[in-house]
């Protein structure tokens, strides 16, 4: 699960990608939050999945978690909490 929040200017978008050794296999607009977030993995290896949140004054932050997968259809879980792109404001 994740969730992706500011405060003050409001969300311009919001990007999920997922990297299995250093290749991008997923990389698509998603929604700011989902309880529930099921990737497949494709095969064995070192996985990277990164959330990037863009606000709409331009400010972006990402949040990864990475993971390493020893065989098909291994399930894993994880949850991501971006609560505020608002810090990097300039007033």
């Amino acid at each position: 699960s994740y969730s992706v929040i500011d405060i003050d200017s409001g969300l311009q978008s919001v990007t999920c990608k997922l990297t299995i050794n250093n290749a991008v296999i997923y990389d698509q607009p998603c929604q700011p939050s989902m309880a529930d977030y099921t990737l497949a993995v494709p095969s064995e290896g070192t996985y990277i999945f990164t959330i990037t949140a863009v606000d709409k004054v331009g400010h972006s932050f990402a949040k990864s978690v990475s993971f390493i997968s020893k065989e098909l259809y291994e399930s894993r879980s994880t949850t991501f909490n971006i609560t505020s792109l608002s810090n990097n404001k300039v007033d």
